[in-house]
């Protein structure tokens, strides 16, 4: 009786181990169950219950608990030299340690892409523009945000160049053209970064991004005389400046969703447009429930 219930309760133990660890294999069940039965007919009660806890550790992913039963009570060479048995259980549970550890390894990869994949949320920014440089080259989203936030802050006035102000109005009586053509490869700069930072998932870049563009390409003289390479040059950028906000909508920037509606209306009709002004207004944005509102009240 006493053996039976021994072996039930390894078995337990063994089919949680399988279920935990991902891969587990039939011939570790067998082994696992031949020994508890070889320890218990030798009457090695110590064997049997610390070979147990080694199995509910391996259940449970516990690699420094498997590791200390193994080494303490199956793989110390005197004990290996007495009892062959315990030589047996040693090389067992190390092969368990080597499943499980290279099973916790593809799991923390798999974490990691997991990560990868959802959106990235904007950071708090100091004023380090070559530290946040630095960082975003080795691949930081937040960091490139956060440079392109500075870049922009210095530049965006001569946007308003691009809406007709007078020079003057912005810089003063002596400003020069060159002043005015570093502000503009600033704000270059600046969107060039945005869209390295939403190639890397961070959605409020994506839409900041396409709001630059949404400010070249707004400008009803934007295009006015143009030749017709210019003309496809002018359609190519809208489309850039549509897939941005599309893209900063999939990530959740609720204001991203609004103005993909509104683009994409313009280029495909209300009933392609809808779904974007739908998740707006779910995420809580305001102005693409009051489009919804009033298109209902249209009907």
């Amino acid at each position: 009786m006493r053996k039976s219930g021994i072996v039930t309760m390894a078995l337990l133990f063994i089919m949680v181990f399988s279920q935990s660890a991902v891969g587990s294999t039939e011939k570790f069940e067998k082994k696992a169950t031949k020994l508890i039965q070889k320890f218990t007919s030798s009457q090695d009660d110590i064997g049997v219950q610390q070979l147990k806890n080694a199995l509910a550790s391996y259940g449970k992913g516990n690699l420094q608990s498997l590791v200390f039963i193994r080494d303490t009570y199956f793989c110390d060479k005197g004990l290996m030299d007495a009892l062959p048995l315990r030589g047996k259980a040693c090389s067992l549970l190390k092969k368990m340690h080597d499943h499980l550890k290279k099973e916790k390894a593809k799991k923390n990869d798999q974490i990691k892409k997991e990560k990868a994949k959802k959106p990235v949320s904007s950071p708090v920014c100091n004023t380090d523009l070559a530290a946040h440089r630095k960082a975003c080259d080795s691949g930081n989203p937040n960091d490139c945000y956060c440079a392109a936030v500075a870049l922009w802050d210095s530049g965006k006035n001569c946007f308003n160049l691009l809406m007709g102000v007078e020079v003057s109005e912005i810089f003063g009586p002596d400003a020069s053209f060159k002043t005015v053509s570093e502000g503009i490869d600033t704000v270059n700069e600046a969107r060039e970064l945005y869209e390295k930072a939403c190639t890397l998932k961070h959605a409020k870049s994506c839409f900041n991004a396409a709001q630059i563009d949404t400010s070249y390409n707004d400008n009803p003289h934007a295009c006015e005389d143009c030749s017709e390479k210019e003309e496809e040059e002018f359609e190519k950028d809208w489309a850039i400046m549509l897939s941005l906000y599309e893209k900063s909508c999939t990530l959740g920037h609720a204001a991203g969703c609004f103005w993909a509606g509104l683009y994409s209306e313009r280029e495909n009709g209300w009933e392609k447009a809808k779904p974007f002004f739908d998740k707006s207004c779910a995420m809580g944005y305001s102005e693409a429930c009051r489009d919804l509102l009033i298109r209902e009240q249209s009907k």
